[in-house]
């Protein structure tokens, strides 16, 4: 029943669609039945000199005229049979048009909801699940899904109505005969149910098993460069055939399953067969049964028990489609970010305040450990340190992507009271490792500000030293640059994420390690830009280059997620310590 119900939450909104849709494939099954039953009654009560005993070919053939006039008349019998296929035929357009028409809205509302539901999880969430399962849940478990209630469960609606309706037109022929002609069928219907109750494991098992080989096809092409610099072409194509493998024999256990299962329920329908046939041969001759009604009956059974074991099929392929359902649901149940709770009217200048701030990752270590400074608005803030030191853990709670241990303040504000939208939309972070859209560089350069002119995109690549790079591609400012910025340089990515990120005026911003790509010169000449063109913004620098701190308000260096020393450039210079030793490595040369 938790399987029904979770296909019923879905279509609950087009549920009177559904039922149209029902209600033709019923009607469908209803005149299916009629063939059978009118092809008895000609060979014994029309061809033949029986009188009619079936109610309700009596009342047909009343219908029709009379049996005396059918009999004259056997063309009369000919268009009706015709009659009936063409009603059968428009019942089979309209119920699958019903049906695609109303899954279709709820597979597109589906995607739309799981992405927006993506989009509003946290980080940690988003972490719980590798991409390529996610991929696998928003794509190819909602087409199964689509497979389900357009066609697999119109089908498995049209199938129960049949079984009904032939139940109910074999008693109205013959009792008897009916009874012979479903002894088997309990059997059936058990082994189903033990077929199904068994083989949800396996599927669980296939869906996990697919989803590892999307992941592993998502990061080869992810990664293809490194893969390409390190010449391991053969190991991840071994990676990728060792998951594939996986995958078919996960897939080959389930195709034995259904080889067993259908193979003896397959047998049981055979052995039903001959029971009708050999029983209504005996009934036959001991004068019970005529030929028309032995037709009919058998004429009826036969397609009754293909339909019955039609139908066990259809609900194990139930079963693993309710499968995808439950995973794509799964998304859709995780809570989603609140980013709107806390304080919203509230002005930030960019003055921050870390006090005894800890963080730890999944309790398996301290990535930051008491830590403390403290920078005034419109000042610069430069943070060193080796790595694994807590650097880019510290620019993950400033925006709040992550919560925190201790004070943090804005502003003379405590951080995690001030609402996630607020603080990310004055807060701006410029990533070490950039990520381009394949799309124009005018493009990428407004992300975040679509509708900003022309004037405004070219003065922030400017301040980002990258309008004279810009300027010498054939398109300019209309270039694609590839997936990724496949078609930049390093720096190029850099710069032109440095520019997309100033194009929208912040109070805060922060360079995680924004400038590594790029030369001295060029670092000297972006941070010389920014310092004049936004002079009230309060600006976090993290860098492993001093050339690139030397010149902030203060400068912390952090070492095993704790700061170990605090000051300006020239004092740290003078005091042993970590700072020092970099510098004298780096072999700075102050002017």
């Amino acid at each position: 029943m938790k399987k029904y119900s979770l296909v019923k939450k879905y279509i609950q909104p087009y549920i009177f669609i559904y039922f149209l849709a029902f209600l033709f494939e019923i009607m469908s099954s209803a005149l299916q039945m009629l063939i059978p039953i009118l092809l008895g009654t000609t060979i014994d009560s029309i061809i033949g000199s029986e009188v009619p005993t079936n109610k309700i070919m009596i009342g047909f053939i009343n219908l029709l005229g009379g049996r005396d006039l059918v009999r004259e008349r056997l063309g009369i019998i000919a268009a009706t049979f015709i009659a009936i296929s063409f009603m059968i035929a428009l019942f089979n357009f309209l119920r699958p048009y019903m049906s695609g028409k109303a899954t279709y809205a709820i597979s597109k509302g589906i995607r739309d909801n799981i992405y927006a539901k993506i989009s509003s999880l946290s980080l940690k969430d988003m972490a719980s699940i590798t991409t390529g399962d996610m991929l696998q849940r928003a794509s190819s478990d909602i087409t199964k899904f689509e497979t389900l209630v357009s066609t697999t469960m119109m089908a498995l609606v049209g199938n129960i109505s049949y079984i009904l309706i032939s139940l109910f037109t074999l008693f109205t022929i013959n009792a008897k005969l009916a009874l012979v002609s479903i002894a088997l069928m309990p059997i059936l219907f058990i082994g189903t149910y033990i077929f199904d109750k068994n083989v949800v494991k396996v599927f669980d098992e296939f869906e996990e098993s697919e989803a590892r080989l999307t992941t592993t096809v998502q990061e080869n092409l992810s990664s293809y460069k490194v893969v390409r610099a390190f010449f391991k072409q053969k190991h991840e194509i071994e990676k990728f055939e060792e998951a594939n493998m996986d995958l078919a024999n996960k897939d080959f256990k389930i195709m034995k399953y259904f080889a067993f299962f259908w193979s003896i329920s397959g047998t049981i329908c055979f052995l039903q067969i001959a029971l009708i046939a050999i029983f209504g041969v005996l009934m036959h001759r001991s004068g019970t049964v005529s030929v028309g009604e032995f037709t009919a009956v058998f004429a009826v059974a036969l397609n009754m028990v293909w339909v019955v074991l039609g139908t066990g099929r259809m609900l194990s392929r139930f079963t693993r489609v309710t499968v995808a359902i439950r995973r794509f649901d799964e998304v859709l149940e995780m809570d989603s970010e609140d980013i709107d709770k806390g304080i919203k009217d509230i002005e930030i200048k960019g003055a921050i305040d870390f006090d005894k701030v800890s963080f730890t990752y999944d309790d398996a270590h301290d990535a930051i450990k008491d830590l403390s400074f403290k920078i005034d608005a419109g000042k610069t803030l430069g943070v060193l340190g080796l790595t694994g030191s807590g650097k880019s853990t510290l620019v993950s709670l400033i925006p709040r992507l992550m919560e925190y241990d201790g004070s943090i303040k804005i502003d003379g504000v405590e951080l995690n009271t001030i609402s996630k939208r607020k603080i990310r939309e004055n807060t701006s972070i410029v990533l070490q490792e950039p990520y381009l859209f394949n799309k124009t560089i005018k493009e990428n350069i407004a992300y975040r500000q679509p509708d900003a002119s022309d004037e405004a995109i070219i003065k922030a690549a400017k301040i980002a030293d990258i309008h004279d790079d810009i300027m010498n591609f054939p398109d300019g400012y209309d270039t694609i640059v590839g997936e990724k910025g496949v078609s930049l340089s390093g720096g190029q990515k850099q710069r032109l994420a440095i520019a997309r990120t100033i194009l929208v005026h912040t109070p805060i911003i922060i360079f995680d390690d924004a400038l590594s790509a790029v030369d001295t010169q060029t670092d000297i000449n972006i941070r010389t830009a920014l310092s004049q063109n936004e002079k009230s913004q309060t600006k976090i620098i993290i860098s492993h280059r001093i050339s690139t701190l030397m010149n902030a308000d203060k400068i912390i260096v952090m070492k095993n997620g704790k700061k170990i020393q605090e000051g300006t450039h020239d004092e740290l210079i003078h005091e042993d310590g970590l700072y020092k030793t970099i510098y004298g490595i780096q072999n700075i040369e102050v002017d």
